[in-house]
């Protein structure tokens, strides 16, 4: 690794963590941002991609949500929390069986997300 990306990486981690307290403060534009800015540089990035559809989601912009959710389970179709999250995604908007589903597929994927749901 070059010193370059180990800067870039340094810097996408902290962006990351910021959105993370942004998502967490309830700082749902600012948490959108961060990654926004991670994924200007690094448009796979699964965390990145992962912060950006939970704060779409509770921006209530869902159709944005369920895209970026499907972009990064296209990247990553293991990822368990990308599942969990488009079950929250389909339970908010009164899917219930696709919400099942989706929770089904993220313990599937990490069993530890049992305490989900």
């Amino acid at each position: 690794m070059t010193a370059d990306s180990h800067r870039s990486a340094a810097s996408h981690d902290e962006l990351l963590r910021d959105g993370q307290r942004a998502l967490r403060d309830g700082r749902f534009e600012a948490a959108l941002e961060r990654s926004g800015s991670v994924l200007e540089t690094d448009p796979t990035h699964q965390d990145a991609l992962y912060l950006r559809g939970v704060a779409e989601r509770y921006l209530g912009r869902f159709a944005s949500a369920e895209q970026t959710l499907d972009q990064l389970l296209e990247l990553s179709p293991s990822f368990g929390r990308a599942h969990q999250e488009r079950g929250h995604l389909h339970l908010g908007q009164g899917r219930s069986a696709e919400a099942l589903s989706a929770y089904q597929e993220a313990v599937r994927c990490n069993r530890t997300l049992i305490a989900s749901w």
